[in-house]
């Protein structure tokens, strides 16, 4: 009974662990989504009192967003009148809520300056409601503040962009002026978020890329330019590296030019193949079409197009080969579409190369140099316009006071946009000319080989190179000169003719099968039989060809090369010796 009463007692603390881990697994809440990996960047959060609106509390979607941020950067910052970080002990920055006097205004100008000299971070996101212009002429100097500290090369700012969308408002608005106006506003109001990089120099978009990424993960999808947008849709505007949303087509074809040959297309690759017979010196690409997208206007900006190597150990500095584009230039005005056809020289690389670096290209076995066909259009940025969706459903832009007032009112049509958008962005762009790199076409350049090198250093060599040169010449010529031979042991006992590098397969006249074969190769210095897989080297008057491993006396000779004086009565061909013909017809008897 004691044993059957304490297997009871562990059968029922078994049950117990049981329940009770079940009870504990549904009282838990399930398992939170994944969180974005906290990368070397910094999150500034705009503390104005324009921001007070936006509410903070519980599943908000303005407080996912902040707190989607602060993990994906580990560095916090906020700004207002000045710049500052968040310090840990106040709490999460999505708890960070605007007051006086921190938030009378919204220096950007100062929160970029703080960040470029107090972080060591690479990357920042500012994510503000973009009422920077106050109306008065201290406002204007700091917004162009903001946008000069943008340009300065000092900042080293690689990457410029700016997303734009709409979060759920509701509280205080204020006008531009002096007094400025104050308004109650509840709907959906713009935000901006500004994304930028430093010192990386990057072609890529990855951090750009990654906050997108968590604006998709939050229910948001990308603005497309048709419908008009909601609280559910972000737009993108690329301003550093300045990348309109421009369309090309990749059915490109391309065909040499003046009767040349050796350059084609393969999958998206042009090929350029050097060596061969009429080398086109010049080839075209045509049927590139270019959409150059809704939104900006480029003022008639021109198309540049050009070959590009990078650097190589051989050849050293890049290379970069400019080609003619028609059309010169694209037409003023939105979505401009152009079919351009472009004609580019092939780069005379190998010409350019010392006979020491062509012998060095000349012993690979691969002398094939990659690059690219660059298509661009040179925008200058006081040409560069924003119209068309973006600006239509996101830009307010003031033509009087009243508009200005209007930032107290409590109309959606005014704060579901951002003020002065055109301007914000066409400042925001470097004032540098800009090359908007549209399309690029992989291509493969084959180095030319030639012996010319060779020669070329001899000659640089001096007089006693060429001395030995004019002693061993005639020589090699005399011992390379058509010899005559005749084979003993093969089933062909008539004499033949080899000249230099020319050869002669034999066959054997012995039982065996498969009968054994050898190949005869005359290098007017020496002979060589290839026979059973082996190499067997001969003297220039010939000699004994041996037999493989397999015959019944190995080692044994299977055929005999002798030199002989003349071929006789033809050349070893079967066919009759110049000047000696067949007689035909029946023999007399």
């Amino acid at each position: 009974m004691r044993r059957r009463g304490g297997a009871l007692a562990v059968l029922g603390a078994l049950l117990g662990v049981v329940v009770a881990t079940a009870v504990a697994a549904a009282a838990d809440p399930p398992p939170a989504a994944a969180a974005p990996a906290a990368r070397p960047c910094s999150v500034m959060l705009d503390l104005s009192m324009s921001m007070t609106g936006f509410p903070a509390g519980g599943a908000d979607p303005y407080r996912q967003l902040v707190e989607t941020l602060s993990r994906r950067c580990s560095e916090p910052m906020v700004v207002g009148d000045g710049a500052d970080f968040w310090r840990p002990d106040r709490g999460p920055l999505a708890d960070a809520r605007p007051t006086k006097p921190f938030g009378r205004k919204t220096r950007l100008d100062q929160g970029l300056a703080f960040w470029l000299k107090s972080s060591t971070r690479d990357r920042l996101v500012i994510l503000t409601d973009n009422i920077a212009d106050a109306g008065d002429d201290a406002a204007a100097a700091e917004q162009d503040r903001f946008y000069r500290l943008l340009d300065d090369p000092a900042s080293q700012l690689s990457h410029i962009s700016v997303i734009i969308f709409r979060r759920p408002f509701a509280g205080p608005v204020y006008g531009l002026g002096k007094p400025a106006p104050k308004g109650f506003y509840t709907g959906d109001r713009a935000l901006t978020l500004y994304v930028l990089e430093r010192r990386g120099g990057r072609t890529d978009e990855a951090f750009l890329n990654d906050v997108r990424g968590d604006l998709l993960a939050l229910g948001l999808k990308l603005f497309n330019g048709a419908a008009k947008p909601d609280s559910a849709t972000f737009a993108i505007a690329r301003l550093s590296p300045f990348l309109p949303d421009a369309v090309t087509n990749d059915n490109v074809q391309v065909q040499p030019l003046d009767g040349g040959k050796g350059v084609s297309i393969d999958g998206k690759t042009i090929i350029v193949k050097r060596g061969v017979s009429d080398q086109a010196t010049r080839f075209a690409v045509s049927k590139m079409t270019v959409d150059t997208g809704p939104n900006w206007d480029f003022g008639g900006a021109p198309f540049e197009a050009y070959l590009k190597f990078p650097k190589h150990p051989l050849f050293g500095a890049p290379i970069r080969s400019d080609c003619s584009v028609e059309p010169k230039a694209l037409k003023p005005g939105l979505g401009q579409k152009a079919v351009i056809s472009i004609i580019c020289p092939v780069p005379a690389v190998w010409n350019s190369l010392t006979p020491e670096q062509q012998l060095a290209l000349a012993k690979k076995s691969k002398a094939w140099r990659s690059g690219e066909l660059v298509l661009a259009i040179k925008a200058k940025k006081g040409d560069l316009t924003l119209r068309g969706p973006l600006q239509q459903f996101y830009g307010m832009n003031p033509q009087d006071e009243a508009d200005r007032m209007a930032l107290a009112s409590d109309r959606a049509e005014v704060h579901e946009r951002v003020y002065r958008l055109p301007q914000l962005l066409e400042n925001m762009i470097p004032t540098a000319d800009h090359t908007v790199v549209i399309k690029t076409v992989p291509l493969k350049l084959q180095q030319g080989q030639s012996p010319l090198p060779v020669l070329e250093l001899l000659f640089k060599a001096g007089w006693p190179v060429a001395l030995l040169l004019a002693l061993l010449g005639p020589a090699v010529w005399f011992l390379s000169r058509p010899a005559s031979f005749q084979a003993t042991g093969a089933t062909d006992k008539a004499p033949f003719t080899l000249g230099f590098m020319s050869s002669r397969t034999l066959t054997a006249a012995s039982s065996i099968t498969p009968p054994m074969k050898a190949t005869v190769t005359f290098w007017g210095l020496l002979m060589t039989a290839s026979m059973g897989g082996g190499m067997q080297l001969l003297g220039p008057g010939g000699g004994s060809i041996r037999g493989p491993a397999r015959t019944s006396k190995p080692g044994a000779p299977v055929f005999t090369i002798k030199r002989i004086a003349k071929a006789g009565g033809n050349n070893g061909s079967g066919r009759p010796k110049p000047g000696q013909h067949r007689r035909r017809g029946r023999s007399r008897r």
